[in-house]
């Protein structure tokens, strides 16, 4: 097979087909990066939105060590989301394609194509008219902690034995006390985080709790607790932000930050992942 696929891309001149995503309807480029070398053609009612890149930037030999350059890679991911997201918000319904999606040959590239094609079409047909949308909620722990000391009365409690033990015992009373407290805080910004996503998910079509990021990731003071991604339709999305702001204003005392974002390529709710 690979031996095929060498010898498929010598006669294709070198010449790699990187695809973007999928497109229910002809999309035109104008506006996104590289237009002049986009290109795209009718397979099966559906659009593959296509450009021949080299073997120097996407080539198996030259790939790992070119995603380790930072400015090379900044380039190219801004570029593969800049053009889905052009054809996106032109009214399109796409399937996106992770970053360095490459086929070696036209060949590999027809084949996947009729191989996958209903799985495609029916992913197109899911998503018409839908959008992805991210809520991302972080937890201020200071503002949390300071309710439960004030309301938590086993937090009080402690607070009375402290005041009336010994020095050393008062010491490790202090210590185990800061132990409920974490434990109260985490548990709280969990219960507060799980009662905004069951609010949330009666409005959406679908949604999906993804990994935490790290605050090297999301530059934000404060830890993220929830990491949420829905589906909507696109006549609900205007409901959908107006109960966001309700929570952030319900919950915007006891310590939790939701920011909303969107809308994005659908990569969480396509069946991409299956091929």
């Amino acid at each position: 097979m690979e031996n095929q696929e060498k010898r498929e891309n010598k006669d294709s001149g070198g010449t790699l087909f990187y695809l973007y995503c999928i497109s229910d309807k002809k999309p035109d480029f104008e506006g996104a990066p590289d237009s002049d070398k986009l290109y795209t053609f009718e397979f099966k009612s559906f659009y593959p939105v296509l450009k021949c890149v080299s073997q120097d930037d996407f080539g198996r030999e030259n790939i790992e060590k070119n995603i380790n350059s930072i400015p090379w890679l900044e380039k190219y991911v801004r570029m593969h989301e800049a053009v889905i997201e052009n054809v996106m918000l032109k009214g399109f319904t796409v399937i996106p394609f992770k970053f360095a999606t490459v086929f070696y040959s036209k060949g590999t590239l027809s084949s996947f194509l009729e191989e996958y094609s209903q799985v495609l079409k029916s992913s197109l047909s899911e998503l018409k008219n839908k959008e992805e949308w991210g809520i991302k909620i972080y937890c201020n722990n200071e503002k949390i902690e300071n309710f439960i000391r004030t309301t938590n009365q086993q937090v009080i409690d402690f607070n009375n034995q402290i005041l009336n033990a010994t020095q050393g015992k008062a010491y490790f009373m202090k210590k185990k006390q800061q132990e409920l407290i974490g434990k109260l805080v985490k548990d709280k910004a969990l219960d507060y985080s799980d009662e905004c996503y069951l609010y949330l998910k009666e409005l959406a079509g679908n949604s999906k709790k993804n990994k935490l990021q790290p605050k090297e990731l999301t530059f934000k003071d404060h830890e993220m607790v929830m990491n949420l991604v829905f589906l909507l339709d696109k006549s609900s999305v205007s409901n959908f932000s107006n109960a966001v702001s309700t929570l952030k204003s319900k919950y915007e005392n006891s310590g939790l930050i939701i920011d909303i974002t969107g809308p994005w390529a659908p990569y969480n709710f396509c069946k991409i992942g299956e091929l």
